[in-house]
């Protein structure tokens, strides 16, 4: 006979995923509350865990050719124990599932139309508890659309014969910002 739709699932990440979104509804139903809550959209355990180590709550299982349904996120967004959930869905593809779950939940969710781990990374980077939803969402989108910036130039000039006014004044910001990760988070890079 013939083999067909076979498919290869990481048991381990899938296992990981399942724990991360229990204990967030155990600290959920604690009472353990936070004013904003982020999920986000990742492929891979490290991506995840840098994501984490920014604020993320919860990390769906995702990205390029795997997109999570609108009932993962609305799960994770569910999970996450806060009543206004920041959504960073890292691609394209991802971004009307995310805004279905708005939809869906009780929670007042905040799509970031992230379309790569660039601008997902640079917008939780910008993500401030303190401030207001408002002033998060400008901040956040600002932040991804000069990750997006970059991008276009390297994209375009490998040598980067013109370089905007203040791109080496943005450069040394965002690696001042990953040495104080660095500092702060040791052993994630191992």
């Amino acid at each position: 006979g013939q083999i067909f739709e076979v498919f290869i699932h990481n048991m381990e990440l899938q296992s990981e995923e399942r724990n991360e979104k229990l204990a967030a509804e155990q600290a959920s139903e604690k009472g353990e509350r936070k004013h904003f809550g982020v999920v986000a959209v990742a492929a891979g355990e490290g991506t995840a865990k840098i994501l984490k180590s920014l604020g993320v709550d919860v990390v769906v299982s995702g990205g390029q050719t795997m997109n999570p349904s609108t009932d993962d996120i609305l799960a994770a967004v569910n999970a996450t124990p806060s009543e206004i959930v920041f959504v960073l869905p890292n691609n394209k593809n991802i971004i009307m599932a995310a805004q279905q779950t708005a939809e869906l939940t009780e929670k007042q969710v905040v799509v970031l139309e992230t379309k790569t781990m660039p601008q997902g990374i640079s917008a939780m980077l910008a993500f401030s508890p303190d401030a207001s939803v408002e002033e998060n969402v400008s901040a956040m989108m600002e932040a991804a659309k000069k990750a997006e910036q970059f991008a276009e130039i390297i994209g375009k000039n490998r040598e980067l014969p013109q370089v905007p006014k203040n791109f080496m004044a943005q450069c040394v910001d965002f690696m001042k910002q990953v040495s104080e990760i660095k500092r702060d988070y040791p052993d994630m890079w191992d």
